[in-house]
């Protein structure tokens, strides 16, 4: 977004600080005549006509080759850099009716991470017991009667009561993001309309074939403008010759967009398919979640797998945590680091075996043991 809003104050600057446009006018065209003529074939438009060529006669054939962006590059510019800021904003606003304060939460732990062992072990207990907190909050359903009580169930099994909040929303955005970042390729290809989808590429081929910029011929230098001028009853109309020295910027500016647009939606695209994987994959929960407590080996946790550790493992990762609390442990991991993030696991895993319905699930033997 800061690149766009770099590109907007520039392209601006180019606009409104010195000659957009340069006009050759007739000998007889004073300078106040010179100048109007400037003024007007920047706002009014101008058309391209190769110099292979001759110019059309019919006034809506010149129309039809009439060039309509050059002025509005700038504009162009800071709607890309409000594009990309829709994502974030949909993101904060979304994330607050989570609960759950994940900046703040991610700002602890940033700051633990830098502390004495004993005085991050001390904060990490305080955002465990927060996050157990929450989670209760979280998996909290309460009516007058059963009936409601039911309804409510059902209708939290795909949202918030489920587990599920903050991680759809997250993939939600990640999918913004994507669709942004390829739906600007596709938007500035309609804006622009001198194909824009294919600027990476003809730039490739043009620096392997060692050839000049001015050889891709979407941005062009010289263009004509015609104009008329009314002298008493007399209407005459003049055809000058214009030259746009703004569209030499505009050219290289709109290739490195190309660039950043298709990088940003390959990568955007990737980190999509990433995601998707790890949080609607039950299996990747369940191996994330172990590689942390394998790591760690907290009480109640052995790296011999029986049907008691997976069992118990199982009810953690899927009835304790579930989607969203494994999601706060991935951006702690990704904001902080893994250590941090497996003390947190050690410290939920601890507190959770020692909840009183846990407890006597671990005690009971074998045969006793409930499916």
């Amino acid at each position: 977004m800061a690149f766009f809003i770099v590109l907007t104050l520039f392209t601006s600057a180019k606009q409104f600080v010195g000659e957009p446009i340069s006009c050759w006018c007739p000998a007889q065209f004073k300078k106040f005549h010179v100048a109007y003529a400037n003024a007007y074939c920047w706002i009014k438009n101008t058309y391209l006509v190769p110099f292979e060529e001759t110019l059309p006669v019919e006034h809506d054939d010149r129309n039809q080759r009439e060039i309509m962006y050059y002025q509005w590059v700038p504009v162009i510019f800071a709607f890309q850099a409000f594009m990309f800021f829709l994502p974030r904003m949909f993101w904060k606003h979304w994330n607050g009716y989570s609960g759950f304060d994940l900046k703040k939460v991610l700002k602890i732990a940033e700051d633990a991470a830098y502390e004495s062992p004993d005085d991050r072990s001390e904060k990490i207990g305080h955002l465990a017991v927060f996050i157990d907190r929450w989670i209760a909050v979280r998996d909290c359903i309460v009516s007058k009667t059963k009936t409601l009580t039911k309804i409510k169930e059902y209708i939290a099994n795909g949202g918030f009561h489920h587990g599920n909040f903050m991680s759809v929303f997250y993939l939600i955005t990640d999918f913004l993001y994507f669709a942004n970042s390829l739906g600007q390729i596709f938007l500035l290809e309609a804006i622009l309309g001198n194909r824009f989808l294919y600027v990476g590429p003809d730039f490739l081929k043009l620096m392997f074939e060692s050839k000049k910029w001015e050889d891709m011929a979407r941005f062009p230098l010289v263009t004509y403008c015609d104009f008329d001028i009314r002298q008493l009853s007399n209407l005459q109309r003049w055809t000058v010759q214009c030259s746009l020295p703004v569209n030499l910027f505009n050219e290289k500016l709109f290739v490195v967009v190309w660039f950043l647009l298709f990088g940003m939606t390959l990568i955007n695209g990737i980190h999509l398919i990433w995601n998707i994987i790890t949080f609607c994959l039950p299996w990747r929960q369940h191996e994330y979640v172990n590689k942390y407590l394998t790591i760690s080996k907290p009480k109640h946790y052995s790296s011999i797998e029986d049907v008691r550790q997976k069992d118990l493992v199982d009810k953690f990762t899927t009835h304790y945590l579930k989607r969203d609390g494994i999601f706060v442990i991935w951006m702690v991991s990704a904001n902080t680091s893994q250590v941090l993030a497996s003390e947190l696991v050690h410290t939920l895993w601890v507190n959770y075996c020692q909840k009183p319905a846990i407890q006597t699930y671990i005690n009971l033997q074998d045969g006793e043991r409930q499916c």
